[in-house]
């Protein structure tokens, strides 16, 4: 299985119905590599990031920055 289909199952478990599942797994690889190339960072780090702000939204917490800042 793919990383995209991996993250199409993902955003199916957290409530997206299809096709939205397929374009917020799109969407999230997308802005995932935006933010590994910005941040300088690898861009699992930038994806486990973003699945991290998703869950806190999802469950009405803060959302913080859009990206992490590389120390």
């Amino acid at each position: 299985m793919t990383e995209f289909e991996n993250l199409v199952r993902l955003c199916r478990q957290l409530g997206a119905a299809p096709p939205q599942d397929r374009l917020m797994a799109r969407k999230l690889l997308e802005r995932a590599e935006q933010i590994s190339v910005t941040r300088g960072i690898n861009k699992l780090e930038a994806l486990e990031y973003l699945l991290t702000l998703f869950s806190q939204a999802k469950e009405g917490g803060s959302t913080g920055d859009s990206a992490p800042i590389k120390e």
